[in-house]
């Protein structure tokens, strides 16, 4: 059973192993419900780095949203699994609360480790927004900020298991949720992924916690040595 931590106290549990789950061949469509609740791990984080990606080459989250295909369901994202087992990602972005404006597409190797931008420009071929016509512009703005609100918790959380500021520091990325490593879940919650160690010294603990949207419960899934060390 995982750690829970609520925000009216501390509840310390004994937490057991996560189980790994099985990569994604190039032969095969991503199915299935993953490690972080969702359709599988590899396709998941691929999609929020190339959304990232997005992100930064147009100005970060003040200046550039990208569609909300591309923060939801991983398979419902408009990619294709290339033949190297690659995911290659064409979605559609623009200024917040315009309509879109921006075309990117962004392939992300299958381990993660090299992501490029292909295009970033002007709408090469429109094509119909399938989106959720409840989704406004105001809601999505709001599961930005719940997001930014969860990783600071996260990250407070991460602090706390691990002895302090005084022992211990995350990395960077939890400070800007431009580089914050994070999976959107079906059941209303975020789950962060994150390094951090001794201050001023190389990363030595992997930190994998998930935050309800609203605040109301933070779960350390992993906390431990860095168990992929690239």
């Amino acid at each position: 059973m995982p750690i829970k931590i609520s925000l009216l106290g501390l509840i310390v549990l004994v937490a057991t192993a996560v189980p790994l789950i099985s990569p994604i061949s190039a032969n095969s469509q991503p199915s299935g419900i993953g490690q972080f609740g969702v359709d599988n791990p590899l396709l998941q984080r691929a999609m929020n780095l190339a959304r990232q990606a997005a992100e930064r080459a147009n100005g970060g989250l003040s200046q550039y949203r990208a569609e909300p295909a591309m923060s939801g369901i991983a398979t419902q994202s408009p990619f294709v699994l290339n033949a190297d087992g690659s995911f290659t990602f064409t979605f559609l972005g623009g200024k917040p609360d315009q309509p879109f404006s921006l075309e990117s597409i962004v392939t992300v190797s299958g381990d993660g480790r090299e992501v490029n931008l292909d295009y970033n420009g002007p709408i090469k071929s429109p094509r119909p927004q399938t989106t959720n016509p409840n989704r406004t512009s105001n809601s999505i703005g709001e599961e930005i900020r719940s997001i930014q609100r969860a990783m600071n918790l996260a990250r407070q959380a991460g602090v706390k298991a691990n002895g302090g500021l005084s022992v211990y520091r995350p990395d960077m990325s939890m400070f800007s949720l431009d580089r914050a490593k994070y999976v959107l879940n079906d059941n209303g919650t975020v789950t962060f992924s994150f390094l951090g160690g001794s201050p001023n010294a190389q990363p030595t603990i992997e930190s994998v916690i998930t935050v309800a949207l609203d605040g109301s419960q933070i779960t350390i899934d992993y906390n431990g040595p860095i168990r992929n060390p690239s």
